[in-house]
């Protein structure tokens, strides 16, 4: 859905080697499409659906070949603000949507592996507030506090194994 207007409505981000960054910004059109490398960072913009009634549903998707000894490696690529370089949970995606014999594929995803967030930093039932405020602002604790911030669907909820057009209804 394109905002109405001449407004950006994505920011895209390069940071170079000296700490330099450059950003740009683009309008959505129809049929298209940003693609980032490694060190690409992007944010959508602010914007008022209010008066088309409409909402933007952006997807970013993530193309890696998930090794045991790569997971590190994907894990550091990550600067968005989720799965924030989780190891275990990248882990428990690894084959989930592609496998090189095609027996599975986005149309009978399964979904992840058991997974169960644990926090890996101390103390965050009271770093992240009392109103867990820090959990929304993009800093150590919400990277970090994985179970207090509670951004993990849990494994009673999101049933690993069985296919998410069953359980979600997509």
């Amino acid at each position: 859905l394109e905002t109405p207007g001449d407004e950006p409505e994505l920011t895209v981000i390069e940071e170079d080697a000296m700490g330099n960054f450059r950003r740009g910004q683009v309008k959505y059109e129809s049929n298209f499409g940003v693609l980032n490398g490694d060190a690409g960072m992007h944010a959508t913009n602010e914007c008022n659906h209010k008066a088309s009634g409409g909402v933007r549903l952006t997807a970013s998707i993530f193309i890696s070949d998930l090794k045991e000894g790569s997971v590190a490696e994907v894990a550091g690529h990550d600067n968005y603000y989720f799965p924030f370089g989780n190891e275990e949970w990248i882990w428990a995606q690894a084959g989930r949507h592609w496998k090189k014999d095609g027996s599975v594929s986005l149309t009978s995803d399964r979904g992840r592996d058991p997974f169960i967030p644990e926090d890996h930093l101390t103390h965050c039932e009271t770093r992240v507030g009392k109103n867990k405020e820090k959990c929304w602002v993009n800093g150590i604790e919400r990277k970090r506090c994985y179970k207090t911030c509670g951004f993990f669907m849990p494994d009673d909820e999101f049933r690993p194994g069985e296919e998410r057009l069953k359980i979600f209804g997509w």
